[in-house]
């Protein structure tokens, strides 16, 4: 079905349902390829702030994401082909860029179930992309409530009932 999966991922942690899901769909694929992405938003410098290696920090987030990038990618199928990319820049028009410039046919990544305040004065990447992108996107979102737990409170409300 999709053969060109674009896996925009930021933090580790929250990336990690948006790689299984990417995961899942190139397993089903023989001819699926992933692009694992991720954005560096440029530093914000203000002119009162001692002068400090920009470019050095800069090639060390590059190197610690790309390491990240090669790491989240483990559990794709061994026949999936993967490409690396970390870009700079806004994360909503880099991604976009990137779907367009790789022709993908899909974007998955992750939601971060942040409060809506945040997201009304942050604004969301998801929200953003889903707006504007040239294919199909996919929010991966955890669950709020594992199985497991689900069980537990279900089991617990079940005693507690008149």
């Amino acid at each position: 079905m999709f053969e060109r999966i674009l896996v925009a991922v930021d933090d580790p942690e929250s990336a990690k349902q948006a790689v299984k899901v990417a995961t899942e769909l190139a397993g089903r694929n023989v001819e699926a390829q992933v692009a694992m992405l991720h954005v560096i938003e440029p530093p914000v410098i203000f002119e009162a702030c001692p002068i400090v290696p920009v470019d050095d920090i800069q090639e060390q987030m590059r190197a610690r994401f790309e390491q990240s990038l090669h790491t989240l990618s483990g559990d794709f199928p061994k026949t999936t082909r993967i490409s690396y990319f970390v870009l700079e820049g806004r994360p909503s028009e880099q991604i976009i860029g990137a779907a367009i410039q790789w022709n993908a046919d899909l974007i998955v990544l992750a939601d971060h179930n942040r409060p809506m305040i945040s997201r009304v004065l942050l604004g969301s990447v998801a929200d953003a992309v889903a707006r504007r992108a040239p294919c199909t996107v996919l929010v991966a979102r955890k669950p709020r409530v594992t199985a497991k737990e689900h069980a537990e409170m279900k089991q617990h409300l079940a005693q507690v009932s008149i």
